[in-house]
């Protein structure tokens, strides 16, 4: 959800939208006394990352316009990024102490590698240059779609 990635719109879309409400929050309740934390978990080992990968919601169509891009997309997704996973317990711990100490920060992210990482990364690269890697890295561009024939 801090980086937008190739494959992944509507993944994406979903949560820059909670990103978006809980700036706006933060904003209209501040002095309220209720403080609002944009929490950005990164990977957590959850049946969540099972049931994507036996839904096949993490395959590329290897037989559709992007099947040049599968070489570069290895090996199961969730399973790869699972292994540097928190435990859901382990993050509701970080989460809870974090959330019911006296001055929560106004974005609470569980690792370097997943979160800061990213965070500061979508603030701090240019987007043509994310654009460009992350072209590079999935094989993405023009030579996926050939030109129309004019009639």
């Amino acid at each position: 959800g801090l980086l937008t990635f190739p494959f992944a719109s509507v993944y994406c879309a979903s949560k820059k939208a909670v990103q978006s409400m809980t700036d706006s929050l933060r904003m209209e309740l501040a002095g309220s006394g209720v403080k609002v934390v944009y929490c950005a978990p990164g990977w957590v080992k959850t049946n969540i990352i099972d049931t994507m990968s036996a839904s096949g919601l993490n395959c590329l169509n290897t037989k559709g316009p992007w099947s040049p891009c599968a070489p570069y997309i290895t090996g199961n997704l969730y399973q790869v990024e699972a292994r540097h996973a928190w435990t859901a317990e382990q993050f509701a711990e970080n989460f809870c102490t974090m959330a019911l100490s006296s001055n929560p920060p106004r974005v609470h992210l569980n690792s370097f590698r997943d979160g800061w990482m990213a965070y500061l990364g979508s603030f701090l690269v240019p987007s043509f240059i994310m654009d460009r890697y992350l072209q590079l890295k999935y094989n993405l561009g023009s030579h996926l779609f050939p030109p129309v024939a004019a009639h």
